[in-house]
């Protein structure tokens, strides 16, 4: 009965940790979603050279297993993805000018 006990507990504290995220950034609260998209669209301006006004997205994030990717769109076609990971790690790939398939252009710690 012991072994059922323990057993139990831990099957609980797995669920709660894979939850949580493993201590990591929130990625499904609605502060969450505008504070990452927020931070999708500096990493993108810094790294393209946009200004933030040519980069659009509707900023709903698409749910993939392990990370969240926000679809964004630049000048001439081009189109972003950038993924943000529960760790704080974003990579953000690229079709410039429409050109697929996508490319990795960024990674880093989100700020």
């Amino acid at each position: 009965m012991e072994y059922v006990k323990n057993f139990s507990c831990i099957a609980i504290c797995i669920l709660a940790v894979s939850l949580v995220g493993c201590g990591g950034i929130d990625l499904d609260s609605k502060e969450a979603i505008v504070k990452n998209y927020e931070s999708c669209i500096k990493v993108i301006s810094s790294t393209t050279n946009y200004s933030d006004q040519y980069i659009s997205g509707d900023g709903d994030p698409i749910k993939e297993d392990g990370y969240r990717s926000y679809l964004i769109f630049g000048q001439n076609r081009d189109q972003f993805f950038c993924e943000v990971y529960p760790s704080g790690r974003y990579k953000v790939k690229a079709a410039i000018g429409g050109s697929y398939p996508f490319r990795y252009i960024s990674e880093g710690t989100l700020k």
